[in-house]
């Protein structure tokens, strides 16, 4: 199956408040199937991959974990984005806050329920929980912190 990224709103190819014209159904195969392929790379040289994948099928709803690396720059990139498709089409993107990215961002549980994607995630130091709303506002909260 050939994926449309840009349909998608995969890897930044649509900013946040984009209209996504994939059907939701559509977007859910290529969510899985970005999830278990090899990793994608940009123009820019920068690997990037679908690390985690939550489909609510009733609420036609989905969200998921992108991570972007590229080490071979002089000092290396990793960004992690938590995205959504929304009921309506529409992307939202957050970049995850991390202390240090290079470590590593651990989706621990990732769910999109009435109008909230939620992420509980594990980085070198702690483990976060945020809650991105459908106006791709994001609250962040630590749950345990670890010296």
């Amino acid at each position: 199956m050939a994926i449309d990224l840009a349909s998608l709103g995969a890897f930044g190819t649509a900013p946040a408040g984009s209209l996504l014209p994939e059907t939701f159904e559509t977007a859910c195969e290529s969510l899985l199937a970005l999830k278990e392929a090899p990793p994608f790379t940009g123009p820019d040289g920068d690997r990037q991959r679908v690390i985690e994948v939550c489909l609510n099928r009733e609420e036609q709803c989905l969200a998921w974990v992108e991570w972007c690396w590229n080490s071979t720059r002089r000092i290396e990139r990793h960004e992690y984005h938590l995205c959504a498709r929304t009921p309506d089409g529409q992307r939202l993107s957050w970049e995850i806050e991390s202390y240090n990215p290079y470590f590593g961002v651990f989706p621990e549980e990732l769910t999109y329920t009435a109008g909230i994607v939620t992420l509980r995630y594990r980085d070198k130091h702690s483990t976060y929980r945020v809650q991105l709303d459908e106006f791709n506002l994001a609250q962040r909260r630590t749950i345990t912190a670890t010296a």
